[in-house]
This record gives C-alpha cells, sequence and structure tokens, in this order.
C-alpha cells in the first residue's frame, strides 16, 4: 500500500512501477521476520493485487485523499 500511495503521488501509479519499486523492497529486506511476510511476485501477480487494490472502495477512498491532497499542494 504505501508503494501505491508513493507512487501515486509522483503520478506514476503503473503495473510497471508498483512491479519494480515492490521488487526492490523485497530484495533489500534485511533477514527479520519481516523478510518472511515478503516474497517475490512475477508482474501478473503485482497487476492483480493493484486491480484489487484500486477496486476496493477504502483504498479508492484513501487514493482519492491522497490526490486530493496532491492537487491542492501543487
Amino acid at each position: 500500500m504505501q508503494v501505491v500511495l508513493a507512487l501515486l503521488a509522483t503520478d506514476k501509479l503503473e503495473v510497471d512501477s508498483v512491479y519494480k519499486e515492490y521488487t526492490h523492497v523485497v530484495d533489500t529486506v534485511k533477514k527479520t521476520d519481516m523478510k518472511q511476510c515478503l516474497g517475490k511476485k512475477t508482474e501478473r501477480q503485482v497487476a492483480q493485487k493493484l486491480s484489487k487494490l484500486l477496486s476496493s472502495q477504502t483504498v479508492f477512498s484513501a487514493l482519492m485523499k491522497e490526490q486530493m491532497r496532491i492537487n491542492f499542494t501543487k
């Protein structure tokens, strides 16, 4: 979700961008309990998850609020 919000703020919310950022996070997480929660995903899996996130009303509301904040601070 944090990757999605960060990319939304930069107007780069595309599957390719989300996939690259998620993969970077997974590759750079140190061996901790968090590492057990994160796993490599294919670009297709990321696309499906992004689609589900964006169709969720709660997430849509959060994304809309973030976009409004961005629009009014420009």
